[in-house]
């Protein structure tokens, strides 16, 4: 009983190892977005008679959330899904006084985003296309997907490079979208003589991670130690004692 049991076990581990030696088929990786290590800016200019008194504002996403899912050999397979808090958006400009700042934020939450109406902008692709690489590990992309921004949402597209760096992803590019594409009003001041440009630019240079994915050697090993093997006594238990007569 104990060599038969062996046996079965050695033929399993056997099986399993050289199951994971056979090439298996390439699929997507998924990476998670990484606020702390990317950056997500929106850039906006000036028009009007007396632009040159108006600001060109930056505009830093401090929360972001979801993933690129991101296979090399099949990147038309890839797809993103960026998630933004539109209460996390601050004003960053260096150039104005923090009273004026603050002004400008308070202005963007409730005149133009409606940050408490919408609390998310939305970004997922639906169309992630390769159109070259770059040295290093390197793709250029052509990303389309939708935008949903202040409760409307629109077709979207831009081209972006991807690279990989140490079991991570980045995805560096840019965007220009139109704010009243989405029921958003530019704000003027002096009856227009300072307003912000209808066209805004989005700059993005996201880093995701990969989630730790085990070597398929170890799962086999690691699935192999987890058989229980036979004791002894187990493996031959005792003989019963004889009845008396």
């Amino acid at each position: 009983m104990r060599l038969r049991a062996r046996f079965a076990l050695a033929l399993f581990a056997l099986a399993l190892l050289a199951a994971a030696a056979v090439p298996l088929p390439a699929q997507a990786i998924e990476y998670i977005w990484r606020p702390d290590r990317g950056a997500f800016v929106v850039r906006t200019d000036r028009a009007g008679l007396f632009s040159r008194m108006g600001h060109r504002h930056e505009i830093r996403a401090e929360s972001y959330t979801g993933t690129f899912q991101f296979d090399a050999s099949s990147i038309e397979t890839s797809r993103i899904d960026l998630v933004i808090s539109s209460k996390s958006l601050r004003v960053v400009d260096e150039d104005m006084d923090p009273k004026d700042i603050a002004k400008v934020q308070a202005d963007m939450e409730s005149k133009v985003l409606e940050v408490e109406r919408f609390p998310e902008i939305r970004f997922l692709s639906n169309v992630i296309s390769k159109e070259g690489e770059v040295d290093g590990g390197g793709w250029t992309l052509r990303v389309s997907g939708t935008l949903a921004l202040h409760g409307v949402s629109q077709p979207v597209a831009f081209p972006a490079v991807a690279t990989l760096e140490n079991g991570a992803i980045r995805l560096k590019g840019e965007a220009t979208v139109k704010q009243k594409d989405f029921e958003i009003e530019p704000i003027s001041v002096g009856m227009g003589a300072v307003t912000v440009k209808n066209e805004v630019r989005l700059e993005f240079d996201l880093v995701a991670d990969a989630e730790a994915v085990a070597a398929p050697e170890a799962a086999a090993i690691e699935a192999v130690e987890s058989v229980e093997t036979p004791s002894d006594s187990a493996a031959t238990p005792e003989s019963p004692s004889p009845t008396p007569r």
